[in-house]
């Protein structure tokens, strides 16, 4: 499932590419916004393999073991770069992936996504603008920030403090800073922090993400790259008024926080009784039917994650499709035994797939 992570690291390379090397280079730019949870490039094959549409794919945060689509679009004619720090078997032979967990020379194992995208544009500035007293990948530290913070990585590393320290004290972004005013009552009148980030921004956002519209999915991605535009007012009362994609944004994701509130709490107080029921807590790893819950797939990852934090045990939560298979998320818990839950699910060859999350994917079409 998307999540902030993923939309930091789309809107950091757009905003690079648009802002940045639009002054020296011809290209055109289009990006599509995945409105499920499926992952990674899956989803936009229908649309990749029928016809060639772009020279160059490039997939922020997400992509890393998508061997398969590699090799099919690399066979039409494709680049594909992939920006990403999930856990891959091996490097792609059909792509360019730059992934921290891949690599034996890098030692921050800790960057999420959007780090990863600052890394590359990073080297890309030192290679083709030397030592630059002030890099221009320095004006998207505070999405680097938000990113990082949102997905949850140790800050023990001097980059990823150096990261955090100098994004949050200097917010380029306007939807981002937009978003930290109107939550200046929650956040204090103090200097932002980590922590307040964590509890009063990335929540919001991730509600949105998981419980609104595809047209709303569509204007959050718009709100980070293109926050001033002015959209048609979805406002109570304003019918016929414009408002910028920013205002509206914050509003939706208010909103959608308020949703996903009582949605989730509805979907625990049902899976409370399942558990209770068919006697689970006596099991080490709660196996749970989301079959009943009437509630969206796209909160199946909340759920296990707050039954995880009730029963204190590590959690898949999951819908049977039509081949008989679960489907769904798992939640570890740190104060269980098991203390890598996905590698215990690997190692017993009763899984078919266990991966991350997928995000808005660039295609880049260059102007001869």
């Amino acid at each position: 499932m998307p999540d902030v992570d993923g939309y930091t690291s789309a809107s950091f390379f757009y905003n690079y590419l648009n802002d940045i090397l639009k002054q020296d280079y011809n290209f055109e730019i289009e990006y599509h916004v995945p409105e499920g949870k499926e992952h990674g490039l899956r989803t936009l094959m229908p649309i990749l393999e029928n016809r060639k549409i772009a020279d160059l794919i490039v997939c922020p945060d997400s992509s890393s073991n998508d061997y398969e689509q590699h090799k099919i679009l690399h066979d039409m004619g494709y680049d594909i770069l992939v920006l990403d720090h999930h856990i891959a078997e091996y490097y792609s032979n059909d792509a360019i992936v730059v992934n921290n967990q891949l690599s034996e020379n890098y030692e921050n194992k800790s960057l999420s996504g959007v780090g990863i995208v600052y890394k590359f544009f990073e080297h890309f500035e030192k290679k083709h603008l030397g030592n630059c007293c002030s890099p221009p990948s320095q004006n998207y530290l505070d999405l680097v920030a938000l990113g990082q913070i949102s997905d949850v990585m140790i800050m023990n590393t001097i980059e990823n403090r150096y990261i955090c320290d100098y994004g949050l004290t200097h917010i380029n972004n306007k939807f981002f800073k937009e978003i930290i005013e109107k939550q200046s009552y929650s956040l204090g009148e103090r200097e932002l922090t980590q922590t307040g980030i964590a509890f009063y921004i990335t929540p919001l956002i991730n509600a949105l993400i998981r419980v609104g519209s595809p047209i709303e999915k569509e204007r959050l991605f718009e709100a980070f790259i293109n926050p001033d535009k002015e959209v048609p007012s979805t406002k109570k009362g304003e019918k016929g008024l414009t408002e910028t994609i920013a205002t509206q944004t914050i509003r939706n994701c208010t909103n959608a926080k308020a949703r996903q509130k009582r949605e989730t709490d509805k979907a625990l107080e049902l899976l409370s009784i399942q558990i209770e029921e068919n006697c689970l807590n006596d099991n080490k790893i709660l196996i749970l039917n989301a079959d009943d819950l009437d509630v969206s797939n796209t909160l199946t990852g909340l759920c296990a994650m707050g039954v995880a934090a009730a029963y204190k045990k590590p959690v898949m939560l999951g819908r049977v499709n039509r081949d008989g298979y679960m489907k769904g998320s798992i939640r570890g818990c740190g104060e269980s035994e098991l203390k890598d839950f996905r590698q215990f699910l690997l190692d017993s060859d009763l899984m078919q797939f266990v991966e991350g999350q997928e995000w808005p994917t660039i295609l880049l079409s260059l102007n001869q």
